[in-house]
């Protein structure tokens, strides 16, 4: 009873920790914004600070990953209920992801802020959200909508990727996952993600790890394939994924890291995953590597703007 009751202590501790980072009320060094007057400052302090915690956050959450697989492989168990290890470890990367994700937030949060405590004294004239803020920022009045006369090769851009928030941000970078496979395997380009599922690709198939944007991605394809909508009932999706349990080589990684596979013939198939993180792996034909787009499914987009700032009226 004494053992069961340290590894739930364990647990709360990192579920306690999770829950004071949503509420905001960990402890936090703020003495310096008792010295501190002017609001701009104070927040591009605050925004320093977030920073530095979320990248400490995500840094320890990548360690805690890698010792629950240690764990889930090697299966050590406690001394007087010889139960599995594993559950009492993955307390720490649950706790946190949800940390990370909760820090995140409150930089965005101070970001978006800090803008707008400089409305008045501007120390920006383009910022860079990714896909984040803009509507915040818009209904702040705080954004400009740019000239695109003077942004010659928009022309070329699809209307639908052209601006965003209302107009008044301008894409700048479109990020796009698709496939990596192994031409070696694959003379012609896949055609569809149901090949990780295919018996051939078995114990040979990356797939992204759980905290990457792109498992969202496998499973809307997963979704899909099983017949279903993963915006209605993603269900289907997770029970066909169930069935790749036992299929995957390795959960996506570095884009040398996943080459090095490729080059040795241990993989032949995976993702969703970007061939714009490995071309020049692509360009090398000792890798036996390449990427596609031209999937049955489709594949999957994230476009990001550049906003510009409107301050002329608080000068």
């Amino acid at each position: 009873m004494e053992e069961l009751a340290t590894y739930l202590a364990i647990w709360t501790y990192f579920i306690g920790g999770a829950y004071g980072a949503y509420e905001r009320t960990h402890i936090s060094a703020s003495l310096i914004e008792m010295f501190v007057r002017t609001e701009t400052v104070r927040q591009g302090i605050k925004v320093l600070a977030n920073s530095i915690t979320v990248v400490v956050a995500v840094w320890m959450g990548v360690w805690a990953f890698d010792y629950l697989a240690w764990s889930i492989r090697l299966e050590p168990r406690s001394l007087e209920l010889r139960a599995p290890l594993y559950w009492v470890h993955a307390s720490m990367l649950v706790g946190l992801v949800l940390m990370s994700l909760y820090f995140a937030i409150e930089l965005f949060e101070n970001m978006i802020a800090k803008i707008k405590a400089s409305a008045a004294r501007p120390q920006y004239d383009v910022v860079i959200l990714s896909g984040f803020g803009a509507n915040a920022l818009a209904d702040a009045d705080l954004l400009a909508k740019p000239d695109l006369g003077k942004v010659p090769n928009i022309a070329s851009v699809p209307d639908e990727y052209k601006t965003g928030a209302g107009g008044r941000g301008v894409g700048y970078f479109l990020w796009s996952d698709g496939l990596l496979y192994n031409t070696a395997t694959f003379p012609t380009a896949p055609k569809s993600y149901s090949v990780l599922w295919d018996d051939a690709n078995k114990g040979k198939i990356f797939l992204p790890q759980p905290k990457n944007l792109a498992a969202m991605e496998l499973v809307v394809v997963a979704t899909k394939l099983a017949g279903g909508d993963a915006r209605t009932d993603p269900t289907p999706g997770f029970e066909l994924l169930s069935q790749l349990k036992d299929r995957v080589l390795t959960l996506s990684m570095g884009g040398s890291q996943l080459a090095d596979l490729y080059r040795s013939g241990s993989l032949n198939v995976g993702g969703p995953y970007s061939p714009l993180v490995v071309p020049k792996f692509i360009r090398d034909p000792a890798y036996n590597l390449s990427g596609t787009y031209d999937l049955e499914e489709g594949f999957f987009v994230d476009l990001q703007f550049m906003k510009f700032l409107q301050y002329e009226d608080r000068r």
